[in-house]
């Protein structure tokens, strides 16, 4: 049980700070994600969420560890943000003599928003959707609410390596509808939420993803997100392939390639960008901080982008990319 080795054993400050009455008031990130949570939502908040605002969440649930509580994961992982080197890295910021409300803000806030993002716990009649969805949907949901936990402006601010899950959830919502992937955090299938067909082709890429891997999902896996998106995009024109096939297939042979880009496609491709001015380190704890780049670019043929001299890499909207090929330079430099 996540409360009996993480939030119970020992009575060090980091452990207590689990346990602090929250003050909106003097949690600026967590206020406005929370209530960012809700304005995504809207009718959906309460039902996803156990409460119809941002005040009544926190007055019901008035501390990190009461938050988590009841999150689908909140009794089966210990909570992200919080596991002991993280809390050794707390205990040095306390330590030093910073603000508990400003260390908690810094350190705390992000993960247990992405634990709200998955919903509450839930009974299944059936199979969820494929994880790599469902984490999808709660990164582009953590976006939506407070895109600092993405994004970050401060080092330690943002929840670490989310951007990857973020574009996906950007993608999916762009070919099927943001309402429809944002429903899939309450536990529905994606079959009536998707077309049938690409329910079909991803709950299968989703059962091949596993018989290849045999472990449990984790982080890295986001890095496969092109094969999902090009997989995604083929079953729109009822070619039906697996997770292998579609990592093989070119972006200009799939039906997303010829379209217009939409206001969502030139979100997606500044998602694309800032993505890149991020870097994963470790300090002390794993963390994803700002940095610069200094000079992208862009293979409009794989969709790649790319920070020169480096192997970070991202992939972009494909019909930006085909946009810029037609008419030229002007496009890309539309997207800021």
């Amino acid at each position: 049980m996540r409360a009996a080795l993480q939030m119970l054993r020992g009575d060090d400050p980091a452990r207590r700070l689990l346990w602090r009455t929250l003050g909106l008031a003097r949690l600026p990130r967590l206020g406005a994600a929370l209530r960012g949570l809700f304005a995504a939502l809207g009718e959906e908040g309460p039902r996803l969420l156990g409460a119809p605002s941002a005040e009544a969440l926190v007055s019901a649930r008035p501390s990190i560890a009461a938050l988590a509580a009841p999150s689908l994961l909140g009794c089966g992982l210990p909570l992200v943000g919080a596991w002991p080197m993280e809390l050794e890295l707390i205990n040095r910021d306390l330590a030093a003599g910073k603000d508990p409300d400003n260390v908690l803000d810094l350190r705390l806030s992000g993960a247990v928003v992405h634990e709200l993002c998955h919903g509450l716990r839930r009974e299944l009649h059936g199979p969820p959707a494929p994880w790599m969805v469902l984490e999808s949907a709660a990164g582009f949901l953590g976006w939506l609410a407070y895109p600092r936990h993405v994004f970050p402006e401060l080092p330690g601010e943002a929840l670490p390596g989310t951007a990857p899950f973020l574009l996906l959830g950007q993608c999916l919502a762009r070919l099927f509808g943001r309402r429809a992937l944002l429903r899939t955090m309450g536990g529905a299938p994606l079959q009536g939420l998707f077309p049938e067909g690409a329910a079909e082709a991803l709950d299968a890429a989703a059962r091949e993803d596993f018989e290849r891997r045999r472990e449990v999902p984790f982080a890295r896996d986001a890095l496969a997100a092109p094969a999902w998106v090009k997989l995604a995009d083929a079953s729109r024109a009822e070619r039906r392939v697996t997770l292998a096939e579609a990592a093989a297939l070119d972006f200009d042979a799939l039906p997303w390639w010829s379209e217009e880009p939409l206001p969502e496609d030139l979100e997606l491709a500044r998602s694309a960008v800032r993505s890149l001015f991020q870097v994963n380190v470790l300090a002390g704890t794993y963390q994803t901080h700002p940095c610069e780049a200094r000079e992208l670019r862009l293979d409009t043929r794989t969709c790649l982008l790319r920070r020169f001299r480096e192997r970070r890499r991202w992939w972009t909207r494909r019909q930006c990319c085909g946009s810029r090929r037609r008419r030229g330079r002007n496009c890309w430099r539309s997207i800021y």
